[in-house]
């Protein structure tokens, strides 16, 4: 992960698509979403796929120009900062501020839409990339695990990570 965070570092004055052409895409174990590469001001922000989980990776010149609300480790990396965060509540909630892409929204004048009730997890943005080239819309739908709070947000909050990875 340090060599991809390495990576990022050295393309952070590069664009986003110049970044998902040239950024280190594999390391080791871990594999790098290339369509979740995002600049976000001074810092970059991509997906990256570990043995046995995904993380979310943010990559800054300087621990100051972090973006604000991420929570994660410190990785140690020659002339920069990054963490490696979970993909958690409080990341998602950060990702939703920074990316508002990534919300939830109304879809009142979508002419093609999608019931997604189960997709969110590993496959999600799969699912979401299947989906564009129909033109079409995921709806969320609570399954029937999902019936308490705490297990809802858990999904919408999958949901926001998966539209990220996939820059839908």
């Amino acid at each position: 992960m340090i060599n991809i965070a390495e990576s990022a570092l050295a393309l952070l004055k590069k664009g986003e698509a110049e970044a998902k052409k040239q950024l280190l895409k594999e390391s080791g174990s871990f594999l790098v979403a290339v369509s979740s590469i995002h600049k976000l001001g001074d810092a970059l922000l991509m997906i990256v796929y570990g043995q046995e989980k995904r993380f979310l990776l943010v990559v800054a010149d300087y621990s100051q120009v972090l973006p604000a609300g991420f929570e994660g480790e410190t990785l140690t990396i020659s002339d920069g900062a990054a963490l490696k965060c979970e993909l958690n509540a409080v990341n998602a909630a950060a990702l939703r501020k920074h990316f508002p892409w990534t919300c939830p929204a109304a879809l009142h004048d979508c002419r093609t839409t999608v019931g997604s009730t189960d997709f969110w997890g590993l496959s999600g943005s799969g699912f979401l990339n299947s989906l564009r080239q129909f033109q079409a819309k995921p709806v969320f739908s609570a399954p029937e695990q999902t019936k308490d709070e705490s297990s809802f947000r858990a999904s919408v909050d999958q949901g926001a990570f998966a539209v990220f990875e996939s820059d839908y």
